[in-house]
Order: C-alpha cells, then sequence, then structure tokens
C-alpha cells in the first residue's frame, strides 16, 4: 500500500508530503520498525511512528530525556542529535509503562512534535490495526527505510 505522511512527528526520518510504501507481508513489527496503524481512538485515524516496545517490555523516560526499555537506555541512531524524549504534556502515559499483549509502544522520531505512545490520546499501538511496516520512501527522496539496527 501507498501512504502520504501528514505532519512532522517523523522527521527527519520521513517528512510532511512523503509517499511510503507499507506491506504487511515481511512478518510482524519488531522494535525499530516503523510502522503505519490506525488507531484505537481518533475515529481510526491512520499513524505513521516507529516501534519502541513489543509486547512484555517495561519502557520508560529518563528525566534526561533517554529512552529506556527493559533497564537498558536504548539506542537511537535515527534521531536528530538535539532530539531530546519528554514525558507528554497531553494526557501523559503513566511511566514506567509494560507492553501489553497485543501492544506495541510508539513513538515518532521527532520527539518534540509527537503524539504518540506517551499520550493516552493515542496511547499504545494495537498489534491487529497495523497495516504494514514502512519499507520504502518513493517521494521525494527515494530510499530504504533504516530501521535504526
Amino acid at each position: 500500500r501507498i501512504f502520504v505522511v501528514k505532519g512532522p512527528s517523523m522527521k527527519s526520518t520521513l517528512i510532511d508530503g512523503d509517499r511510503i510504501i507499507a506491506t504487511n507481508l515481511l512478518g510482524a513489527p519488531t522494535t525499530g520498525d516503523v510502522i503505519i496503524f490506525s488507531g484505537k481512538y481518533n475515529n481510526g485515524e491512520v499513524f505513521v511512528k516507529r516501534v519502541i516496545g513489543m509486547e512484555g517490555d517495561v519502557v520508560d523516560v529518563t528525566p534526561a530525556g533517554k529512552v529506556v526499555v527493559n533497564g537498558t537506555e536504548i539506542d537511537e541512531p535515527y534521531l536528530d542529535a538535539h532530539q531530546v524524549t519528554l514525558i507528554s504534556s497531553y494526557a501523559p502515559t503513566a511511566f514506567p509503562y509494560t507492553v501489553g499483549k497485543d501492544e506495541l509502544f510508539v513513538m515518532g522520531d521527532n520527539r518534540l512534535e509527537s503524539l504518540d505512545s506517551r499520550s493516552t490520546l493515542i496511547g499504545v499501538a494495537d498489534t491487529k490495526r497495523v497495516l504494514g511496516k514502512v519499507v520504502f520512501r518513493l517521494f521525494p527522496n527515494t530510499g530504504v527505510i533504516d530501521d535504526g539496527k
């Protein structure tokens, strides 16, 4: 499927207006994958975010703006150098957060402008609502999407 990115939440990995290809033929999403999913809230609006935590993972955000999964600070080479991760000021998720059954904890790569699993307004991605992994950017910058690994 082809999708159009709307908004700044995945900048610099993806920017507003990018055309991307997502598929569900490459298996279930894993940590680091960029996915397309329909939200449980917001009338099923479609979002593009990066998977940070899988079922059973414990996700936390430190006061210094780092993301910790299962007690280990994760390496996030896909973030711009100046990016910090803050707890959402909009209906914040309680941290540390244990990712439940059939859930994915997701965040945008532009942490200061992303409404994602850090807020209960979006919440976690339901694995049954994942439309696919983003595998390719068609326009304007053609290329394979980096999973940060």
